[in-house]
């Protein structure tokens, strides 16, 4: 059977048209899914953001405009160093002059100001591969903003707490291990082999303060005579408090003919 070329070219025009409609189907599937998954990234709470090659913001979610504001003129386009500053804009940390030298990621934690007050963010930043550009090659950076704020705060706070433990740390003294203590006069022998009072001893080694009272058993010895007035029970109780600091006091001061003495014993 012989076909002419008629048949052939129909064949080959058919074909043909078969070819292309698959291949448009193809590319309108791929596109598609490029939109879903740019969509996806749009659909999140954390601000994310497109900028061209040439620092021009052209594509962000409401997050984004929420956090940075809006533009006072939306004809006029805005470079991302005008309307997000910081400390990477024009240097070797740009995420967008990373991202077209090549990188396939790139992270960094700049510092953003914002409502008159610094914020700081981890800023993960992949390749955009918009229209018009060359195959496989990045015509612009996305963006997506988490705000660390507020956990940078606590880290700050944290630090600083362990700061000032370790320096209040540094004041405190520790008494331990064993002491030597008069069995008689309770002074207690350092390491010198000096003998100190007990206040003394243990002022000199820690952050304590005395205060001096007078104990029943020695109200009983110095003030036998006040004593049943003070203690009538024989012991002490909160009401033998209130009531034995003025009597001592005025024992103390020498009143009623009664012999002065000291704080730490006889005058």
């Amino acid at each position: 059977m012989v076909i002419s070329w008629h048949h052939a070219l129909v064949v080959v025009v058919i074909v043909g048209c078969f070819g292309a409609w698959f291949f448009l189907q193809a590319k309108g599937r791929k596109s598609s899914q490029e939109r879903h998954i740019l969509e996806s990234a749009f659909n999140q709470a954390c601000p994310v953001c497109i900028t061209d090659a040439n620092f021009e913001i052209i594509k962000a979610n409401e997050a984004y405009w929420s956090v940075f504001g809006r533009s006072k003129d939306p004809e006029r386009p805005i470079k991302c160093f005008e309307h997000r500053p910081g400390k990477a804009c024009h240097t070797d940390n740009c995420p967008l002059t990373n991202i077209l030298n090549g990188q396939k990621k790139y992270i960094c934690e700049p510092q953003k100001e914002y409502d008159g007050e610094i914020h700081y963010f981890i800023v993960v930043a992949q390749p955009y591969y918009g229209y018009g550009g060359e195959q496989g090659k990045a015509t612009g950076v996305i963006e997506v903003f988490y705000d660390i704020t507020e956990k940078k705060r606590l880290e700050d706070e944290r630090a600083r707490l362990i700061i000032d433990l370790e320096e209040s740390l540094k004041k405190v003294k520790l008494l331990s291990g064993m002491i030597p203590i008069c069995a008689s006069c309770k002074k207690i022998r350092d390491d010198d082999g000096y003998w100190s009072q007990v206040e003394t001893y243990i002022a000199r080694h820690s952050e304590a303060m005395f205060s001096h009272g007078i104990c029943p058993d020695c109200v009983k010895v110095l003030y036998p005579d006040v004593y049943p007035e003070i203690f009538p029970d024989g012991h002490e109780t909160k009401g033998d408090r209130r009531r034995a600091a003025p009597l001592i006091s005025s024992c103390l001061r020498g009143e009623g003919g009664k012999r002065e003495v000291g704080l730490g014993g006889a005058a």
